[in-house]
């Protein structure tokens, strides 16, 4: 809870969430890309050998480029 309440203020403060497009509140907004962004962290670091940081930063990257729907088939 620590970090989510850390990352939800810093991204109120340092992003723009654009919640128009998925006609959802600035709040449930907030919570699903925080939420989203942990999700993508704890994945990462829980990995019995995580990747180092620099490959990550690449990965996290092309992650937040793909939609939800690429995960799936």
């Amino acid at each position: 809870m620590f970090l989510k309440n850390k990352y939800t203020k810093w991204v109120k403060d340092n992003i723009n969430i654009n919640n128009t497009n998925l006609c959802l509140s600035k709040d449930m907004s907030l919570n699903l890309f925080v939420n989203m962004f942990l999700a993508i962290i704890e994945s990462w670091i829980i990995q019995p050998i995580p990747e180092t940081p620099d490959l990550f930063a690449k990965q996290l990257q092309k992650i937040s480029n793909c939609s939800i729907r690429s995960l799936i088939s």
